[in-house]
């Protein structure tokens, strides 16, 4: 957080692609933050991997509830729309 809020979009990508998040549940927020990242330094081809991953994180995990999924969704495709 403390890289995406000193603008070090960069950086801020490399610490959650290592960070090794143990509870499925946290993934989900970090999910968010570097489809953020991602937006912030214009790669629209790394969104739509990302986009791609997402979807098959959701089909993948049961333990996401339907309400969160429309959420998710709707979270990425703003953010689609956006770039």
């Amino acid at each position: 957080m403390i890289s995406f809020i000193n603008k070090d979009f960069k950086d801020a990508l490399n610490q959650i692609v290592l960070s090794d998040v143990p509870y499925s549940k946290f993934k989900i927020p970090l999910k968010y933050q570097k489809a953020m990242c991602i937006y912030e330094l214009g790669d629209y081809e790394m969104f739509l991997n990302e986009l791609d991953s997402q979807k098959h994180f959701i089909k993948n995990n049961t333990f996401i509830a339907e309400s969160s999924i429309a959420k998710i969704n709707n979270y990425f495709l703003i953010i689609k729309k956006l770039c």
